[in-house]
């Protein structure tokens, strides 16, 4: 009777995860309210692989298709060392996994340690980078170079988001203040929104639309276009502004654009999984340190802190 829930789960699942993959298909970054749907879903157990397009970028990078029970792709950045994390995040142990990629070598290593302990020895761990290099972009070369003759000189932002269950709470007036003492240097800002804040957050994205900044969003996490939005939108910027550590600094410093932390206040709902060590905040202090001067210069130094985390890149 299980067998059979979970098989019914798994087809309405897969049914509405189609539905709405061709639904928002050729909707660009721009029209972000069409974008989201609080009911997208991801094919039951297989959420981890499909967020965000993954397995499409990782596909590329290594080469070959994709096989979905077989392979498995942690969903993106963790600067967890703890073995514990690695089912945390997803499911690294399921029945039959032969391949498991991941960014780069600090992940490699947790992975490697938690096979061990768990006498994982039939699966192999495979680094591909950063995953956006493997992505195509949702526009042509031509309709970007158009896009970026309309706009000029872009500040990309990517405010702190929240997911499932952790809300992100910051000063929003502190991050405008610091976009109007700087927007002289820029001739368009955008304000990259995550989908659950569109849906949670509309006072917020309404002030953002006062000040004259242009919204746009990457998509739900569920669509796989989402990092073809995300790469076109690094692409076109002349900077990338965050003041969280997360995916877009890796990703931005990959694909040869400056990248600056603003610090402020951030208030985050905590997950359990955060208390198992405080790798993440001596990362944010090293981010601290590497992009906290505004400038469009990327140092050495940076890519560095970027190749630890994220992997190589070509």
């Amino acid at each position: 009777m299980e067998i059979i829930k979970k098989f019914f789960k798994f087809l309405f699942t897969s049914l509405n995860y189609f539905y709405y993959k061709h639904k928002v298909k050729n909707i660009d970054y721009f029209n972000y309210k069409k974008l989201i749907y609080p009911n997208h879903k991801a094919p039951y157990g297989f959420a981890s692989v499909i967020n965000y397009g993954n397995w499409k970028a990782v596909a590329k990078l290594k080469g070959s298709r994709f096989n979905f029970l077989r392979e498995y792709i942690e969903h993106g950045l963790s600067f967890f060392k703890t073995i514990e994390s690695a089912e945390y995040l997803g499911y690294v142990n399921r029945k039959g996994i032969k391949k498991i990629y991941t960014l780069g070598e600090f992940r490699r290593g947790v992975l490697e340690e938690y096979l061990s302990v768990k006498k994982f020895h039939d699966r192999e761990i495979v680094t591909v980078g950063p995953y956006i290099k493997g992505a195509d972009n949702f526009y042509d070369k031509k309709t970007r170079d158009k896009l970026k003759e309309k706009y000029g000189k872009i500040m990309l932002v990517f405010p702190a988001h929240s997911f499932f269950e952790v809300k992100t709470k910051y000063e929003v007036g502190t991050l405008v203040n610091f976009i109007e003492e700087n927007k002289n240097k820029f001739d368009s800002i955008f304000i990259c929104m995550y989908w659950k804040d569109i849906l949670d957050k509309p006072a917020e994205i309404d002030y953002y639309e006062k000040q004259g900044y242009i919204m746009v969003s990457n998509g739900h996490r569920h669509d796989p276009q989402f990092m073809s939005r995300q790469k076109d939108l690094i692409e076109l910027a002349d900077l990338v502004v965050t003041n969280e550590v997360s995916n877009c600094i890796g990703y931005a410093i990959s694909m040869d654009t400056p990248v600056y932390y603003f610090e402020q206040k951030i208030e985050i709902t905590l997950q359990d999984i955060d208390s198992l060590d405080d790798s993440k905040e001596k990362a944010r202090e090293k981010c601290k340190e590497l992009f906290g001067t505004m400038s469009f210069e990327i140092t050495p130094e940076q890519k560095d802190y970027v190749r630890y985390y994220w992997g190589e890149w070509k």
